[in-house]
This record gives structure tokens, C-alpha cells and sequence, in this order.
């Protein structure tokens, strides 16, 4: 008697109704992740820094503008000066166009000379450009084109990440699902046996039943019920990983309770594919993985220009047109002046240049390479589970149809033992059977859901 009793309060404290149970679509749990949760956020921040790139390097050819001044504040001479001038840097030939004014009063010494002006001062306008190194391309015209692709990279990583948290959520949303359903299962077997408990006790009593049945059901209770424990205790964990993706408008962890109970039957959240030949194609074509290799090959691509470039000598052109304003005494400073000058340099060994332009180089053969072998890989994959998809598909009808089965033959084994010709091992064992079938049968559809779902992650497009 003890041990019924203990059996009885265990079987209320399972098997109680939840109340006012709330329903949680697999939707709702990808629209929290795409709208609120920190990560896609995050992921986005790092996205829009790229955005700044191109206004970045575009500052590279704003105005400068430059002021010198000097005066003396003591000694035999008493001159002061002020050189002002406004640079504008072109993507032409690496050029630099330069308007300067400049203007002095007061005594300098000799060496000083290039100080001296006319009253009004004097204005001048001069231009600089590249014959050899900086002519074609630099690192100014570099950051520009570089700038394209860095918003490429972070396009394509923002894409991804959100991809992988997407697939992790959609995951943890299944393991619940299925701690849900496979509890509820076996939830089913330990009313079963519940409901034959007086009726089983009656029979015994009458002598219908021998006592050992008593001893064997109270086995079989303790059993199931030691599962369902078990069962609860994976749901319990499956709910509080889910937790992780289900947040609420600032972003905030909602807490999924026990009322909180996935969806009846699960939906298919994406647009339906035909994983074919065609779909694999596109796939390769536009996968964000891949489109992130080629924005870094391009980079690569650039950087060799410029090393290529830095190996070339200096060779550049200065011209300057200049005219003093106003009066003076200088002879010398009255009318324009024009200035042509040529600036050569070149380190005779150039082994920094060469060594940068080597390195660039076996980058650009590194990028390439791991492009092949990720091409390679997502084809393998791909195949791999498209292979697989079709015969888990199979698995999961025939788990099902073996489910109603096994529950028919549980019926029909409950009608001959309530007409005494079973006996309580075989109904037992049926209904086990009819169990487990269910348990395979839940297993069974989301293996077939996992794996169209890894599909659809390989493609990178669980954003769409």
C-alpha cells in the first residue's frame, strides 16, 4: 500500500494540465532574432563602420590649408612674415594643385632674403604631379577603390553572422519542439497505465488477476514515470537555451515559462526549395562566403599595384607661377615669375618595395586558393545533404505510418485484455511499443527538418 500511495502522488505531480498554455510559432522566434537580439545588432554596427570607409578615404583629397608665420621680437633686425596657401590634391597623375599667398615687412638678414615682399605681398599658384611612382595609382586613389570593397566585406560578414545565429535559434527552437512532443509522449504511457490502476487493483482482488500483476504494473509505472522525469528534465534544458534567442522588444531575454509551449505542428518558415542542380548553381553563385573571398581578392589585387608601384623611381614635376603686389625697392621682385623644377629619388636596392610586392603577391595566391577549396567544399556539402534529404524524408513517413500502426495494435491489445484474453506483460509491451514508435517517429521528422535546414544555411540565405 505505501507503494501505490507514493506511485499515486508522483502520477499528480507529473501528469497535472497546464493552464492558459501560450503558443509559440517557430516565426516568432526568427522575427525576435532579426529585430531584437544583441548579436544582430551588433553584427549591423560592425556592417555601418564600413559604410564611414568611403567618406574616409574621400577626405584624403579634401582642401588643406597651411599657415606659417614668423616675427622677430628682438635684435638687429625687426622683420616679421606670414605665408599662407590652400592644397588641393587631384587623382590625376597623384597631383597637387597649390594657391599661396605670402606677405612681409621689416628688415631681414641675407640669408633670410626669400622672405622679402612687395607691399601687397605675393600671390603664386603652382601644381605638382607624378611621371613614374604615383602617376597611374597611390595609396589616396587606392583607399577609394578599397573602400567598395571593404563595404562588400562587411556586407557579406554582417550576412553571415546573422545566417549562423538564425540557424542556432531555428535549432534551439527544434530541440524544444522535440523535448516537447517526446515529454508529452511519454507523458501519454503514465496516464495510460494510470487509468488501469483501480481496475487492475479491482480485478486482482477478485482473483480475476494474480498479485504478481500488481507488483509488475507498479514496475512498469515507475518505469515510465522515471522517463517522463528524465523527458522534463531535457525540456526544462531545451527551454532555457531557447532563452537565448527569444527577446523582447529592447533585446531582453523574455524567459520562456512552463506555459510557454512550442506550436502543434511545425511550419516551414522558408520559401520552398527544389534543391536541384539549378538551386546549387545559384547557391555558388551568390554565396555570401564566397563574395567575401572575392571583395579580399580585390584588395589583394590592389595591394600589388601599389607595390608594384612603389618600386618605380620618383620622378616628379613641379611648376609655379608667381607675382608680387604692390611697391618696393627690390628691383629684383617687380613682374611674374614662373618656376619650373624636377624632384628624382630612388633607393638603389629597393629591397623593402620588392619584399612588399612579393608578400602581396603570395597573398593574393593564398586568397585564391582557399577560394577553390570553400567552393569545393559547400559543393561537397551540399551534395552531401541533398543526398541525404530525400531518403530522411522516406524515414519520416515510414516512422509515422509505424506510429499509427503501433497504435492500433495497442487498442486492439487494450480490448482483448479488458476481455481477459491478454494478459498485463503483452498490453505492457504494447504499449511500450506504441511508445516508442512515437518517440521515433518525432525524432524521425525533425532529423528530415534539420537537414533541410542545413541546406538552406549552406546557401547563407536564412536572412531571406
Amino acid at each position: 500500500m505505501k507503494l501505490a500511495k507514493v506511485v499515486a502522488v508522483i502520477s499528480a505531480m507529473l501528469v497535472t494540465p497546464l493552464a492558459l498554455s501560450n503558443d509559440i510559432e517557430l516565426t516568432d522566434v526568427i522575427e525576435s532574432i532579426k529585430l531584437n537580439h544583441p548579436n544582430i545588432l551588433a553584427a549591423k554596427a560592425k556592417r555601418e563602420q564600413t559604410e564611414f570607409r568611403q567618406q574616409e578615404a574621400e577626405g584624403e583629397f579634401d582642401l588643406q590649408l597651411a599657415q606659417k608665420s614668423k616675427i622677430r621680437t628682438g635684435g638687429f633686425y625687426n622683420g616679421w612674415y606670414l605665408d599662407q596657401s590652400v592644397t588641393k590634391p587631384l587623382e590625376q597623375y597623384g597631383a597637387n594643385i597649390t594657391a599661396r599667398y605670402r606677405i612681409s615687412d621689416g628688415s631681414f638678414p641675407v640669408y633670410e632674403d626669400y622672405f622679402f615682399t612687395e607691399s601687397g605681398g605675393e600671390a603664386s599658384l603652382g601644381l605638382e604631379f607624378s611621371l613614374l611612382k604615383n602617376r597611374d595609382i597611390d595609396k589616396r586613389r587606392i583607399g577609394l577603390q578599397n573602400a567598395d570593397n571593404f563595404l562588400d566585406i562587411g556586407k557579406n560578414q554582417e550576412v553571415l553572422s546573422i545566417n549562423k545565429l538564425i540557424y542556432d535559434g531555428i535549432n534551439a527552437y527544434l530541440n524544444w519542439y522535440q523535448a516537447y512532443k517526446q515529454t508529452q509522449a511519454i507523458d501519454e504511457l503514465v496516464k495510460l497505465a494510470l487509468t488501469r490502476q483501480k481496475g487492475l487493483e479491482s480485478r486482482i482482488a477478485n482473483g480475476d488477476l494474480a498479485e504478481i500483476s500488481k507488483t509488475e504494473f507498479e514496475t512498469t509505472l515507475l518505469t515510465r514515470q522515471a522517463s517522463l522525469l528524465e523527458a522534463q528534465q531535457r525540456l526544462m534544458q531545451a527551454r532555457q537555451l531557447l532563452n537565448f534567442y527569444w527577446r523582447d522588444n529592447q533585446g531582453v531575454i523574455k524567459q520562456l515559462t512552463d506555459q510557454d509551449i512550442p506550436t502543434t505542428q511545425l511550419k516551414w518558415p522558408f520559401s520552398l526549395v527544389n534543391f536541384d542542380d539549378e538551386w546549387r548553381e545559384f547557391v555558388i553563385s551568390q554565396h555570401p562566403a564566397l563574395a567575401e573571398v572575392d571583395a579580399n581578392i580585390r584588395l589583394a589585387k590592389n595591394d600589388i599595384r601599389l607595390a608594384k608601384n612603389n618600386i618605380l623611381p620618383k620622378l616628379d614635376i613641379e611648376l609655379k607661377v608667381s607675382e608680387d603686389i604692390g611697391r618696393g625697392d627690390s628691383e629684383t621682385l617687380d613682374g611674374n615669375e614662373t618656376y619650373f623644377g624636377v624632384n628624382f629619388s630612388v633607393p638603389l636596392e629597393r629591397r623593402t618595395a620588392r619584399a612588399k610586392k612579393s608578400i602581396a603577391e603570395l597573398k593574393l595566391s593564398e586568397l585564391e586558393f582557399n577560394r577553390k577549396a570553400l567552393r569545393d567544399r559547400l559543393l561537397t556539402d551540399i551534395k552531401t545533404h541533398t543526398a541525404q534529404l530525400g531518403a530522411l524524408r522516406q524515414l519520416s513517413d515510414l516512422r509515422a505510418n509505424q506510429a499509427i500502426v503501433a497504435r492500433k495494435l495497442e487498442r486492439h491489445e487494450h480490448k482483448r485484455f479488458d476481455a481477459g484474453d491478454s494478459d498485463q506483460f503483452l498490453l505492457n509491451a504494447r504499449e511500450t511499443q506504441a511508445g516508442q514508435a512515437e518517440l521515433d517517429s518525432i525524432e524521425a521528422q525533425i532529423r528530415w527538418w534539420r537537414k533541410r535546414l542545413d541546406l538552406v544555411a549552406l546557401s547563407g540565405r536564412l536572412l531571406q
